[in-house]
C-alpha cells in the first residue's frame, strides 16, 4: 500500500483511521509523505502512533508539498510529538487543516505547536480539543496567532480546555481585527451551581428564600418540627400553598409572590400542591448541601486563582524560552551542515589532489 501511496499520481482522499500501523508504519508513511504530492486529504486517526510514530509522520509533512487535510486525532503524541508537529508547521507551506485533538498533548507541547504557528502563514484550522494543555498552554497558542501578522489561521478548536482571563480578553482583541473562531470549554474559575441561582455565584443563599426561612427558625430558637407545626393550621400533616402563603406573613418572613413559589416548587417534591414534614427536611438538605459546594467552590477558586498568580512563567515567557530554544536548535543543525559540506569538500579537495 506504501508503494502504491509513494507512487500514485491520481489518488486525492485516502481514509485509513482505525487501524494499527503503530510506529513501524509511521516510518513508511514518512516516506511516502515525502515523496507524494497528489494526496489532498489524508486521515490518520486511531492508529496508535504514539510519540515515535508522530515524529515520523511529522518529518513526513515536513517535505510534503501537496497535503492540505491531515487528521491526526487519537495517536498520542505526548510533548515530544507536538514538539515535532510544531517544527513540522514552522516549515509545512500547504497543510490548512490539522487535527490534534485527543493526543495527549501538555501544555509545553503546546508550546512547541504555538513556536511553529508564529511563522507559519497558512494552516486556516486546527483542532487540539480534549488535551491537557490547560490555561497556559491555550494562552500559548492564541499568543502566537496574535504575534504573526501573516496568520491564516480562522478556526481554532478547543472543546474541554478551560482559558484563562488572558486568553479570553486576547481572543475578543483578536476577533476584532480578524476573522477568527475559537472554541473552547470557557473561563476557567467559572461555577454554576443551580439553575436556580440567578444572582451572582457569590451572594446566590443571601437572596434564597429559604435562607430567610432558616433565619427565622434560628432567630426564635425554633426546630423545624416547631415552624411546621405553626403553619399546619388545620393539623393534618400537611402544609397547603394557602396555609405556607399565611404562615410566612404571620410569622413576618419577608417574602415575595415570586419568592413563596419558588420556595413551594422546591419543598414540594413529589408535586401534590402541599408539603409533609420529610419533604421540608428533604429540602433543608439540599440547601445545606449546595451552600457546601458553594463554600468549597469558592475557596477552590480563591486557591487555584492565588497559584495562579505565583506562577514563574507566563504563557508569553514560555513562548518566548521555546522560541529561543528552537531557533538555538536549527542555528546548530545548520552549523552542522556547513561543517559537514565543508569537510566533504576538503575530503574532495584531497582526493583531487592525489
Amino acid at each position: 500500500m506504501i508503494i502504491f501511496f509513494q507512487k500514485n499520481t491520481a489518488l486525492k482522499h485516502l481514509l485509513l483511521r482505525h487501524n494499527n500501523f503503530e510506529e513501524n508504519g509511521a516510518v513508511h508513511f514518512k516516506e511516502a509523505l515525502a515523496t507524494n504530492e497528489s494526496l489532498e486529504t489524508l486521515d490518520l486517526s486511531w492508529n496508535k502512533f504514539r510519540t515515535k510514530g508522530a515524529i515520523y509522520i511529522a518529518e513526513g509533512i515536513q517535505e510534503n508539498f501537496g497535503l492540505r487535510c491531515l487528521n491526526f486525532a487519537m495517536n498520542g503524541l505526548g510533548s515530544e510529538g507536538a514538539e515535532a508537529m510544531g517544527k513540522a508547521l514552522k516549515v509545512n507551506r500547504t497543510l490548512l487543516q490539522l487535527d490534534l485533538s485527543f493526543n495527549r498533548i501538555p501544555g509545553i507541547g503546546a508550546g512547541y505547536l504555538a513556536v511553529g504557528l508564529q511563522t507559519n502563514d497558512t494552516l486556516q484550522g486546527l483542532k487540539i480539543s480534549s488535551n491537557p494543555i490547560g490555561s497556559e498552554g491555550s494562552h500559548c497558542i492564541l499568543l502566537a496567532v496574535e504575534k504573526n501578522d501573516s496568520s491564516a489561521l480562522m478556526y481554532l478548536e478547543m472543546f474541554n480546555i478551560r482559558v484563562n482571563d488572558e486568553f479570553d480578553e486576547l481572543e475578543k482583541r483578536l476577533k476584532e481585527e480578524r476573522d477568527l473562531t475559537v472554541l473552547h470549554a470557557g473561563l476557567k474559575y467559572e461555577t454554576s451551581l443551580s439553575d436556580l441561582r440567578r444572582a451572582e455565584p457569590e451572594d446566590w443563599w443571601i437572596r434564597d428564600p429559604m435562607t430567610k426561612l432558616k433565619r427565622y427558625v434560628k432567630e426564635n430558637g425554633y426546630r423545624l418540627i416547631d415552624l411546621f407545626r405553626d403553619f399546619d393550621k388545620d393539623g393534618n400533616q400537611l402544609i397547603s400553598k394557602e396555609e405556607f402563603t399565611l404562615g410566612v406573613k404571620q410569622a413576618g418572613i419577608i417574602l415575595s409572590e415570586e419568592q413563596i413559589e419558588e420556595l413551594l416548587r422546591k419543598l414540594d417534591k413529589d408535586k401534590n400542591g402541599s408539603i409533609d414534614f420529610g419533604e421540608l427536611i428533604e429540602g433543608d438538605r439540599e440547601y445545606k448541601r449546595l451552600r457546601r459546594e458553594w463554600a468549597e467552590s469558592k475557596q477552590k477558586k480563591a486557591e487555584e486563582a492565588k497559584q495562579a498568580t505565583e506562577k514563574v512563567e507566563s504563557a508569553r515567557e514560555i513562548l518566548q524560552r521555546l522560541s529561543v530554544s528552537l531557533e538555538g536548535d536549527r542555528r546548530t543543525s545548520v552549523q552542522a551542515g556547513e561543517r559537514q559540506a565543508s569537510l566533504h569538500g576538503e575530503h574532495q579537495a584531497a582526493g583531487d589532489t592525489t
